[in-house]
């Protein structure tokens, strides 16, 4: 939907980092159980998979036509600039962790990871709901670390399997995940530490981690924070150089988020099926979906796997170092 000139490219690429709980669904939420299948485009026939928990999945429980999810806002993308006749099959289930996500992919839909030409997937967020909510309670930092190393062990088994069963010539990409609600915890308060500076830090670390390996193993990693949490300064869709600041002051509430949409700084004063986020204050809104499918689309395309492999992960890289420089 959402062109994005070379230094935005640069920069959604680089801040691929942040990992939060927007995964979610509450957790006394029924867990859905049902597939979905999109198909998009006309042209060369692609078949694509993909796995998750409910930001794949939609806002419904379920992939639904009232809120399309991310996979398919990317699908559409790339049918259209590539001329593809994408078919996207989608195998997630709201509530999932990482390593229900990971057996997904292992047992039960493992043929169609490795005939497909596209693999997209989304896990980590539902892992640290719980984290979060026992960090809430217990102030024990001990018991957050844990389960972020928890959370990395899940996440590698997902990245080798992936490596090693996926097509060689497969488009494969991943993501961060965005911060549904950083008000929350930044008024929630454990001794003298808000939640958010206890939080923020370390899901700046985890998704450097989940983005740091996905582009190791020659995979693309999106960052749907920089397009749920970063404010746009200018119709061009330029990401405020600020918002990934060490110490988060500018990443922003999705729902007081500012996005130019048809040109217009547009922000939301309420959680609506038209805005950034849900009015469950976790999935994102059509704007907020269409923004992370743009996320994944304006990675680009190239027609050599293995050359844009390369390129990508120089360009990330590159973007990553900066960022680094700024905020040590």
């Amino acid at each position: 939907m959402w062109r994005i000139d070379m230094r935005s490219r640069l920069v959604m690429a680089g801040f691929s980092f942040a990992l939060v709980m927007a995964s979610l669904l509450a957790a006394n939420e029924a867990r859905a159980q049902f597939h979905f299948n999109y198909s998009t485009g006309t042209g060369e026939p692609r078949e694509w998979v993909a796995y998750g928990d409910s930001i794949i999945a939609g806002y419904c429980g379920i992939f639904c036509p009232a809120i399309k999810s991310y996979a398919s806002y990317f699908a559409d993308d790339a049918a259209a600039e590539n001329s593809w006749a994408i078919d996207l099959a989608g195998f997630p289930h709201s509530g999932e962790t990482t390593i229900q996500i990971y057996d997904e992919m292992l047992n039960t839909h493992n043929a169609e990871l490795q005939a497909a030409d596209g693999i997209v997937w989304s896990a980590g967020g539902n892992d640290f709901l719980a984290a979060r909510a026992d960090y809430a309670s217990s102030c024990n930092l001990a018991a957050l670390d844990q389960a972020m190393s928890d959370f990395r062990d899940d996440w590698d088994l997902i990245i080798a399997l992936v490596s090693s069963d996926a097509a060689p010539d497969a488009l494969i990409r991943t993501m961060d995940i965005y911060y549904p609600d950083p008000d929350v915890d930044r008024a929630n308060f454990c001794g003298a530490d808000s939640d958010f500076e206890i939080f923020f830090p370390r899901l700046l670390a985890a998704g450097d981690y989940m983005c740091d390996t996905a582009m190791a193993a020659g995979f693309d990693c999106a960052s749907s924070m920089v397009a749920m949490n970063c404010d746009e300064i200018d119709a061009a869709h330029t990401i405020d150089p600020d918002c990934f600041d060490i110490s988060g002051d500018n990443i922003r509430d999705p729902l007081d988020v500012i996005k130019y949409v048809g040109g217009v700084p547009t922000s939301w004063s309420s959680a609506t099926r038209s805005g950034m986020i849900q009015s469950d204050r976790t999935h994102p809104g059509t704007v907020g979906q269409q923004y992370i499918g743009e996320a994944h689309h304006a990675l680009g395309y190239l027609p050599e796997p293995s050359m844009g492999i390369g390129l990508s992960a120089g360009i990330v890289m590159l973007a990553w170092l900066e960022r680094r420089r700024r905020v040590l």
